[in-house]
């Protein structure tokens, strides 16, 4: 465990953490309003402003951390953020050499994320930090850390403001004693001080004059409190004339308000007033004591903090607090105008293959596009992000014209609404995303619902999106409760699918792959699930439902144990030990920690050679961890073991990742042989495959031959082996696995 460093300037810093005379106090309402605005903002359960004194970190405020108040500075995450004098991001605090073994860690409060920024004093100094934690691994984007350090500097202002008040009463016992001592305080403070007296400004401090812009003014009085409310902006005078005649009518001795003002050189500013009253005997003001500050900035910070509670911080759009009150008004809206309305819920397309291949920044950019244009595309709407990469739109159908439909019309016009958005989001991209273009898929709920909640709403819509996923993507489909019946019956695929492998219900057919001569010198294996109710059925029927369900480990292990066996019984056949077979491996299968043991006991248990076994991978695989892929790719292909590249070109991985790939081959995929006849542009860009590989030294097999044609253009280009239905179809072993060479 690296032990919370000390920092170079650690005697000043002290000295400055001592000046605020915060450490040991009681809990204010400002600090813990702070740290819950952090917790709320970021979405973290643990939020704290830290301080750190010379052996401890103690918190003036905390969210989620109990009854515990202090800790030792040795063991203090935040005493890291102190001595960097920067922000710190901990993703995965148990992976993390410094904090591994740290007690915060291995127990309570099980620290696992956290993120802290510098309370950063005027001088530089940094005094503590404002941090969220959270049990499991997180990530914190660049507007998320932009939120964390605006409300740290919010923290600085208000351990600033706690000082003056201090200050402010010791300073009016001062001048009680002593006129002097009053005006030595004034000249020595950062903030404004002024007396008025019988109406007029007696005097100034320095920084007052600085703080107006009357440098030249220091010290000089005579000026009247109507002359100086003249400079009170217009929308705040009469408040002000209001609090001043309020304090004096009821003798208050103390008031605080904040006003803006016309600085001496034209623009206004936020200004606060902490003003001390002292009264004759008679009860007549006799003077008053004016402490101010220019508080400009907090009033943006508490402005932008107002905002961040009802918006998303990377977008700017609506957040699902905010939509979900939007919704309610909706509907209310909609019953009483008898209209009609819909909810729309929309998720990118593959955003994560996009996100995690091209950066996060892209990905971020993508969004912030997207919103514009949902922001701006249709008039009439309220658009808004759930998280992620969901978007929600609310719109009353009557607004848009038309409010005499008739019910049968109400679906279409939803649809037709629908449809126009997914055309506005699909249109190209800018910056950085040129020329990519993004696609959504959507769900449409109609409004009102019969007592339908938000959450309700959502999740209706939510089953619409996924059939429109379901479908193909870049499209959209309108709730009904079929679909909701339909999920149902995935469900119970999904349990059905448990029994598909105890009750050997799998099977595997056999595709062959040719050489330029048409000899058969491998066979793809490809699994098939005979379904108790239904027949066979084919892997797109069922292998992302066991991918989602978790079931794909124990799937691909039979496969292949299967395949391997197979490999080993050709072994010992003359006329096929020359016979290699590549297995399907997906990226949820090489996430696994024991995927290379696994894969080494099923080749020793079965005998087959590992040089005669191929595993297809799809470029989906480098979404996750691609250092730690990589690793174990690395370790497949020293036993000896083939690594081909499925469905290439179709997805977005850079060509960096594929030069780290330890492959041995790459597939072309279908969609650029199939019109490769008709289309010039899938022969380029079959020929750039094949030139790209041969410069890394891979084989390239063409999938999805199905003509003569085809296969004398992909053979021209250059390509070492052909799969398709012109060499023969998947089948079972018994059966013809192998046409007639071509």
């Amino acid at each position: 465990m690296d032990v919370s460093p000390i920092t170079v300037d650690e005697w000043h810093r002290l000295a400055n953490l001592h000046r605020l005379r915060v450490l040991d106090t009681s809990p204010e309402p400002a600090f813990d309003a702070l740290v819950d605005a952090a917790a709320g903002a970021l979405r973290m359960p643990v939020a704290m402003v830290s301080l750190i004194d010379a052996d401890r970190q103690w918190f003036k405020a905390s969210r989620g951390m109990g009854e515990t108040t202090q800790t030792s500075r040795e063991i203090a995450f935040c005493g890291h953020v102190v001595a960097r004098g920067e922000p710190l991001i901990v993703p995965d605090a148990r992976l993390d050499a410094r904090f591994a073994d740290n007690p915060l860690v291995t127990g309570e409060p099980h620290i696992c994320f956290y993120a802290g920024a510098p309370l950063r004093l005027a001088d530089g100094s940094c005094v503590g930090a404002l941090c969220v934690i959270d049990q499991v691994p997180r990530q914190l984007d660049a507007s998320g850390l932009a939120v964390l350090c605006d409300l740290a500097r919010v923290v600085v202002h208000a351990l600033e403001a706690r000082l003056l008040r201090v200050l402010e009463h010791e300073t009016r016992h001062a001048l009680q004693r002593s006129e002097e001592t009053f005006r030595l305080l004034a000249e020595n403070t950062t903030d404004g001080l002024a007396i008025y007296e019988d109406g007029a400004i007696r005097y100034t401090s320095p920084s007052y004059a600085r703080m107006m812009g009357d440098e030249a003014a220091v010290g000089l009085g005579g000026r009247s409190r109507e002359v100086m409310l003249e400079r009170v902006h217009p929308d705040d005078r009469a408040n002000v004339s209001e609090a001043v005649r309020v304090a004096l009518e009821r003798r208050l001795p103390h008031q605080v308000y904040s006003y803006r003002i016309r600085h001496g050189r034209g623009h206004y500013f936020w200004r606060e007033d902490s003003t001390r009253f002292v009264y004759r005997s008679d009860g007549s003001p006799e003077r008053a004591y004016i402490v101010c500050r220019d508080i400009t900035q907090r009033k943006v910070d508490e402005a932008r903090i107002a905002h961040l509670s009802l918006h998303d911080t990377l977008t700017g759009l609506p957040n699902r607090l905010h939509i979900q009150r939007s919704f309610d008004a909706l509907c209310e809206r909609l019953v009483r105008q008898h209209h009609r309305g819909a909810l729309l819920l929309l998720d990118i397309d593959q955003f994560k293959e996009l996100n995690d291949t091209r950066g996060h920044d892209v990905g971020d950019e993508l969004l912030r596009q997207w919103a514009r244009r949902l922001e701006t595309g249709v008039d009439g709407l309220t658009a808004g992000r759930l998280g992620g990469d969901e978007f929600i739109v609310l719109v009353d159908l009557g607004s848009l014209g038309g409010d005499d439909w008739s019910d049968a019309e109400v679906p279409g016009r939803a649809s037709a609404l629908g449809a126009r958005l997914l055309r506005l989001l699909a249109e190209p991209l800018t910056g950085a995303l040129t020329p990519h273009r993004a696609t959504a898929s959507m769900g449409v709920v109609l409004l009102p619902g019969a007592q339908i909640s938000f959450d309700r709403a959502i999740q209706q819509a939510d089953i619409a999106m996924y059939e429109a996923k379901s479908a193909g993507r870049d499209t959209l489909r309108l709730y009904t409760p079929a679909l909701e019946e339909r999920l149902a019956e995935r469900i119970a695929c999904g349990l059905a699918l448990r029994r598909a492998v105890p009750d050997g219900q799998l099977r595997l057919h056999y595709q062959p792959l040719v050489d330029r001569d048409g000899r058969c010198m491998a066979h793809e294996a490809l699994v098939r699930w005979q379904h108790p109710a239904r027949g066979l059925l084919g892997p797109a029927e069922f292998i992302g439902l066991a991918e989602a369900t978790g079931l794909i480990d124990e799937i691909g292990l039979w496969v292949l144990e299967q395949a391997c066996s197979q490999l080993a019984a050709w072994r010992a056949l003359p006329d096929r030990a020359h016979l290699s077979v590549s297995v399907n491996v997906s990226a949820v299968q090489l996430r696994h920690p024991e995927i290379v043991e696994r894969i080494a006991s099923v080749l020793r248990r079965s005998g087959a050679p590992a040089n005669r076994l191929t595993l297809e991978l799809t470029e989906s695989v480098l979404q996750h961890d691609v250092d730690d892929v990589i690793r174990k790719l690395q370790a497949l292909r020293r036993m000896g073991i083939g690594l081909a590249l499925d469905d290439f070109g179709t997805g977005y991985s850079s060509l960096s990742y594929l030069q780290r790939l330890p492959l041995s081959a790459v597939k072309i995929d279908r969609s650029f042989i199939r019109d490769i006849d008709a289309d010039g542009r899938d022969e380029a860009i079959a020929r750039t495959i094949v030139q790209l590989a041969s410069t890394l030294g891979l084989r390239v097999v063409a999938e999805g031959v199905e003509t003569r044609s085809q296969f004398e253009r992909v053979s021209a280009l250059g390509c070492d082996a052909f799969q398709g239905y012109l060499f023969g179809r998947p089948q079972a072993l018994g059966e013809n696995v192998l046409s007639d060479p071509p």
